[in-house]
């Protein structure tokens, strides 16, 4: 027997969704179907007792840009305190809207902080319209993912721009955009090709798309990147020297450096901690800029992947000019106007979709 659909007809709507804007307009219809839903729901289908049934109670007045909140595996309607589950086939879009709202509140959140320094909970919730609870959820990830530092009532940017995200904090950082990146990229390595590819989470998320490909040699300092191509038996993996250090697990120092000063291949695929139109890629430590720098002197053409929350942003260490880089490959939720500036400095622009 077919499993039955719960969802409210306004869900089928919820793929054109891309902003609050665009949701603000279908809130009060969303509630009002998931309550008459729910009131004609039989609670003892298997397929929808966690879901729409028993918002009966439902009040009828939500406020802008307060309806959704991601948890692991389920959708908030977040001003009213009520966790339900959305029943499958409807499920699957409402997670996907819910990352979109997620993510481009906290693209807001992270610019106010850039442009002041600090953010508080109070104003970031009147400007974006959204409760407080939930913009605490949000700076308490945020600060996980090394982006803030929590402080009373507020955050502020981590210290500065020699601040060295560990890899533990960088891996939970944007992990649907990276992987979206690391896709796209991937479509551009063809067999019998030379390439190197940097140390970071969004190069190895490339990395591992590329343990199927034949006829392959990869380059790196990387001992995430090199230790997921192990298996890979259509893959040469080639590896500097090196000092490890140990925040980012890679190798850097003279012998890196050295390594790389001998090698010519065709295209270079690195990840780094900021880029903007003035200063091109740059990261917060200078022996890891050092080995960066000798990694984009290797390559023919020099391919730069990273996540909205790192254009716009700058740190102490440049490590490869606007000038050289050939390629940006970034996610839609990336500062619409510094691309537009690096796409005038000459500089090919991606944007991958996000599945």
């Amino acid at each position: 027997m077919a499993a039955k659909d719960c969802s409210p007809a306004v869900d089928t709507r919820a793929d054109q969704i891309t902003s609050l804007s665009d949701a603000d307009a279908l809130t009060s219809s969303t509630v009002m179907s998931l309550r008459n839903r729910g009131s004609a729901a039989n609670s003892s289908d298997a397929n929808c007792a966690s879901g729409t049934a028993g918002l009966s109670d439902t009040r009828d007045s939500i406020g802008t840009g307060q309806w959704l909140a991601l948890y692991p595996g389920e959708v908030e309607l977040a001003t009213q305190g009520y966790r339900r589950s959305v029943c499958a086939p409807a499920g699957a879009r409402w997670l996907k809207l819910a990352r979109m709202m997620i993510a481009e509140r906290r693209r807001r959140i992270l610019e106010e902080a850039r442009a002041h320094g600090m953010v508080s909970l109070r104003e970031l919730s009147e400007k974006l319209q959204t409760s407080e609870p939930t913009i605490r959820r949000d700076l308490r990830a945020m600060a996980t993912q090394g982006l803030l530092r929590r402080t009373h009532g507020g955050a502020v940017l981590r210290s500065g721009a020699a601040h060295e995200p560990t890899y533990s904090e960088k891996s939970s950082q944007a992990s649907s955009e990276k992987a979206a990146i690391a896709r796209l990229a991937a479509k551009s390595v063809q067999a019998g090709d030379s390439i190197l590819i940097g140390p970071g989470t969004t190069t190895l998320a490339f990395a591992r798309l590329l343990a199927d490909r034949a006829d392959l040699t990869v380059v790196t300092n990387s001992l995430l990147v090199a230790q997921a191509l192990v298996s890979a038996p259509g893959v040469e993996v080639v590896m500097t020297g090196g000092s490890l250090r140990r925040s980012i697990h890679a190798l850097v120092g003279p012998s890196a450096e050295q390594t790389l000063s001998g090698l010519r291949v065709s295209r270079l695929f690195l990840s780094g901690n900021g880029v903007t139109a003035g200063r091109g890629l740059t990261t917060p430590n200078m022996l890891v800029a050092a080995a960066d720098r000798a990694l984009v002197a290797a390559a023919r053409q020099v391919v730069v992947l990273t996540d909205y929350t790192k254009v716009g942003l700058e740190t102490m260490c440049q490590t490869v000019p606007v000038e050289q880089m050939t390629q940006l490959i970034t996610d839609g939720n990336a500062d619409a106007a510094e691309l537009n500036q690096l796409r005038e400095a000459g500089v090919d622009i991606l944007v991958a979709p996000l599945a």
